[in-house]
């Protein structure tokens, strides 16, 4: 009789195991990727500069973003002069799909510096992501451009007319909401093309808010003082809050 009740624990040992398995079939388990983790308020696709010939995702300065808890996204984008325009617009719009898929039914801010704040406009232009947040960029391509501006649009635009790659014609109804950022004393992107932006938003009836810098250059550390920053968190509060108004429509 002792002999066998190794048998018959091992056994119950396995009834045990099968029960177990059993009711584990009907409740799924929960992992440590699944604790706390919540949707994002918005995915931030983040361009980098460097007139749109060098540059890299690599100098992303947007982590901050995080803690107020957006998604960061950096974006790779192809690069003049190898790649004329529309490569580069053609690259960000695919960004933004490709965040809309990842994350279906959140928000896509586009943010960029310089170069890459002009795909950001053309994004918010064309209505293609849900807002923009766009720094001392060259928004209106037909102006008349000083060194080295001058060299790198030509560099981009290859035989491309400068009107089709500018933002600011590319305004419509259907744009979305823009902040823009811009140094007053900006010499390589001078502050007219926040000021022609922001005319043609103004004229279409889209949301569209200037923030001057005053006496701050093409970039720099003053993009990034705590007081820009609220302005930041404060239009996108203010974005994410209407579209959930329009959502509950």
């Amino acid at each position: 009789m002792n002999a066998k009740r190794p048998a018959i624990v091992y056994v119950i040992a396995i009834l045990v195991a099968v029960i177990a398995g059993a009711w584990a079939s009907r409740t799924p388990p929960t992992t440590t990727a699944n604790v706390g983790v919540t949707s994002p308020k918005a995915v931030v696709l983040w361009f980098h500069g460097g007139g749109w010939s060098h540059g890299s995702p690599d100098s992303c300065n947007a982590g901050w973003m995080r803690e107020h808890g957006y998604k960061i996204r950096r974006v790779t984008y192809r690069l003049a002069p190898a790649h004329t325009w529309p490569a580069q617009l053609v690259d960000a719009i695919a960004a933004v799909d490709a965040a809309r898929k990842e994350f279906p039914g959140i928000p896509v801010v586009a943010l960029g510096y310089s170069a890459g704040g002009h795909l950001a406009a053309c994004l918010a232009a064309l209505g293609h992501a849900d807002a923009a947040i766009v720094n001392g960029a060259p928004l209106d391509m037909t102006m008349p451009h000083k060194e080295p501006l001058r060299a790198a649009v030509e560099a981009v635009l290859g035989g491309c007319q400068y009107r089709d790659a500018s933002p600011v014609h590319m305004v419509t109804g259907e744009a979305t909401p823009v902040l823009v950022i811009h140094g007053t004393v900006d010499m390589t992107v001078p502050q007219e093309h926040a000021i022609v932006f922001k005319a043609a938003m103004d004229a279409a009836g889209v949301e569209c808010d200037v923030l001057y810098l005053p006496g701050v250059g093409h970039m720099g550390a003053e993009f990034l003082e705590p007081s820009v920053k609220e302005q930041i968190l404060r239009f996108l509060d203010e974005m994410l809050s209407n579209s959930r108004a329009i959502l509950a429509e």
